[in-house]
């Protein structure tokens, strides 16, 4: 190869790695962007939450209307009816679990009604073991039934109730980190050496679901899941400085010494 060939190969080499680190930037701006609005849209969600609470004690027939979602925009499709009916995907094993928690903790964590065969299988136990009729559960008006074998949480609980199903989704997002600890530690630790740091909102909202096998999870579960990561020391919290808004700084996440011999071991 001459020397100009050299030459101009070299260039455009340099020229190629100097447009990927531009677009690693760009990535690494749009994921710190995006922490920072799940975090404030966070922020909102605990005010919504403390207000319908609020609601429940003033207004309970106001409060018990359970919440219409959105119509869908011209950008996003409504899922069709074989999309909507798929299995939830099973994670962590419950079986080992009482089923009363399995199931509720399953139901809290989910953010669409589940048919009885859709819990068993998240469950990891058989469909006989889930009576299409959940009646037997000792906390039966936590279910509320939508469509014939289909169930999810009454929308507003009662205080007692709604310790029992905490105390459900604790032990499922213990079985949960029992089976995917080293996956959702090294997620974490490769955000870690990617970005500039990795928000606690984003993390959670945006990986901690797919990463666990609980894609069917939703914010309740996920937080019982990072409150378990929190309680065993494998992750902590610290802030940072946020560059959008200096003023407020954002809640990160690493992993703990005993974190990263988790991961390491």
């Amino acid at each position: 190869m001459t020397s100009t060939a050299a030459d101009e190969l070299g260039e455009a080499l340099t020229r190629l790695t100097n447009e990927r680190e531009a677009i690693l930037a760009e990535i690494a701006t749009i994921e710190r962007d995006l922490a920072e609005k799940h975090e404030a849209l966070s922020d909102l969600n605990e005010k919504i939450d403390a207000m319908e609470k609020a609601l429940a004690v003033l207004r309970p027939d106001l409060a018990r209307e359970p919440r219409r979602s959105p119509p869908p925009t011209d950008e996003e499709e409504e899922p069709s009816a074989s999309e909507a009916a798929e299995p939830a995907p099973a994670g962590a094993d419950f079986s080992h679990l009482p089923r009363q928690a399995a199931v509720l903790g399953i139901l809290a964590g989910s953010a669409n009604p589940l048919h009885y065969q859709e819990i068993a299988e998240v469950a990891g136990a058989p469909a006989s073991s889930v009576s299409p009729n959940l009646s037997h559960l000792k906390y039966r008006e936590l279910v509320e039934t939508t469509e014939p074998g289909r169930y999810r949480l009454a929308p507003m609980l009662a205080i007692e109730a709604e310790q029992e199903v905490n105390e459900a989704l604790r032990l499922v997002a213990i079985a949960i980190v029992d089976d995917q600890q080293w996956d959702i530690l090294e997620a974490v630790l490769e955000m870690d050496e990617r970005l500039p740091f990795v928000g606690f909102e984003h993390f959670r909202r945006n990986r901690l679901a797919n990463v666990a096998g609980a894609r069917w999870a939703n914010d309740r579960l996920t937080h019982a899941l990072m409150k378990e990561l929190l309680e065993r020391e494998l992750i902590e919290v610290y802030h940072t400085d946020n560059p959008r808004n200096p003023d407020f700084p954002t809640a990160a996440i690493r992993l703990t010494a005993e974190g990263l011999d988790e991961v390491e071991d």
